[in-house]
C-alpha cells in the first residue's frame, strides 16, 4: 500500500488498475491517430488518380 501526497491509501491493484487504463488510452489514441493518416493518404490517392485520369482526358 502506498501513501499518496493526498493522503489517501493505494493498494498495488489500483496502481495496476491506473497503468493499465494509461497504456489503453494511450494505444486508442494511437490507432486513432493511424487511422486519420490513413484516411488522408487515401484521400491523396484519390485525387492523384483524379488528376491523371483528368490529364489523359484532356487533349495536349
Amino acid at each position: 500500500m502506498v501513501m499518496t501526497l493526498t493522503g489517501s491509501k493505494r493498494t498495488a491493484a489500483s496502481e495496476r488498475e491506473e497503468e493499465r487504463r494509461k497504456t489503453v488510452r494511450g494505444k486508442r489514441r494511437g490507432g486513432e491517430k493511424r487511422q486519420e493518416e490513413r484516411s488522408n493518404e487515401e484521400d491523396g490517392n484519390t485525387l492523384e488518380r483524379e488528376d491523371a485520369a483528368a490529364a489523359s482526358l484532356t487533349p495536349s
